[in-house]
């Protein structure tokens, strides 16, 4: 992913956002993002999975996250390389 592009899920209402999971061989992100987040003081931000048979590469501020911005939750996180 670059420029900006992302894989997300978010609430900003009641509820939840979804869960992420990625499985690839390589994971490149370069100015982009793979996260899950709520903005409700009642959801919860989902949980995003990387799964990678290769390679993982993050540059020029790329994240991957789950994250509140409000009364909910944050999700977990999981990378597994192998």
């Amino acid at each position: 992913l670059i420029g900006g592009a992302s894989i997300s899920s978010s609430a900003y209402g009641q509820g939840h956002a979804g869960n992420i999971t990625v499985k690839a061989a390589d994971v490149s992100l370069d100015d982009s993002g793979i996260f899950s987040r709520t903005y409700s003081d009642t959801g919860y931000a989902g949980w995003v999975d990387v799964n990678l048979t290769g390679k993982l590469a993050l540059s020029n501020g790329s994240i991957i996250s789950s994250s509140t911005y409000a009364g909910g939750e944050g999700g977990y996180v999981s990378i597994l390389v192998d």
